[in-house]
């Protein structure tokens, strides 16, 4: 006699539902244009992932954000993820919001050994040329182009580019490098990095006042000359091409290097 295999309807159902493709996305593209003064505040809060922003002669913010799953397994955390943009007349803020993904990798923790990431959000902004601009974020690839207002980004190990700057820019890092570049000295500049390397692209003749704290295993380089300059130990102090703005630099081990021509 054959043996005879019999199957819940509960392994049935398990089953079928196996079988079935996946409804999650392993990607999703949010977009909206929101209305801001032109001197506003545009604010973007991010973990992983990169962003861009860019400039326009607009009194709108446009925003494109690509959340995207990096692994295959993590397809329905991308749904829980949320980019919260408020908007205001002076001031709007963008922000990811993971909050709804957390039961979701717990329960997928327990499942996976090696655990679940979550998905990084790849913004596209574009603001006014005259707006300030706020950036708060954990690791991810940065790039700011032509803005004119002041620009106040914190950052542990992200990679940071800024192109064109035209006004004064706030600056923390741990271990991310910058590069940035200037069309005017028109504000102060303050660099607070531990081990990351800084280039600045600085207008050629611009005046300045230099206070820099390289520490022990950083370096300075520059090419209007050191020894014009005030030094401590590891700090360098002084007016450079007659003095102007302030710029700070204060780092562990990193290196700085100052382009003025």
């Amino acid at each position: 006699m054959r043996p005879r295999y019999v199957l819940s309807s509960a392994a049935l159902l398990l089953g079928f539902l196996l079988a079935l493709p996946s409804l999650a996305q392993s990607s999703k593209t949010i977009t909206s244009i929101v209305k801001m003064a032109p001197d506003g505040e545009v604010v973007i809060d991010n973990h992983k992932g990169s962003i861009r922003v860019t400039t326009w002669d607009r009194a709108e913010v446009s925003v494109e954000a690509e959340v995207v799953a990096e692994d295959e397994r993590a397809d329905e955390l991308v749904e829980a993820t949320e980019i919260v943009i408020r908007e205001g007349r002076n001031r709007v803020s963008i922000e990811t919001d993971y909050d709804e993904t957390e039961g979701m990798r717990r329960s997928l923790n327990s499942l996976f050994q090696n655990g679940t990431n979550l998905p990084a959000v790849h913004y596209t902004v574009r603001i006014p040329r005259t707006a300030n601009l706020v950036i708060d974020d954990h690791k991810s690839d940065i790039r700011v182009a032509d803005l004119d207002g002041d620009l106040r980004l914190d950052t542990h190990k992200g990679e940071v580019e800024l192109t064109n700057l035209g006004g004064g820019l706030w600056l923390d890092t741990h271990k991310g490098n910058v590069h940035a570049s200037f069309t005017r000295l028109a504000g102060p500049i303050a660099i607070d990095t531990h081990k990351g390397d800084v280039t600045l692209r600085l207008p050629p003749g611009a005046g300045f006042d230099l206070a820099a704290d390289i520490g022990a295993r950083g370096r300075l380089d520059a090419d209007f000359g050191l020894r014009s300059l005030r030094r401590d130990e590891d700090r360098y102090a002084g007016a450079v091409y007659g003095g102007g703005p302030r710029l700070a630099i204060d780092t562990h081990k990193g290196d700085v290097t100052l382009h003025t021509k």
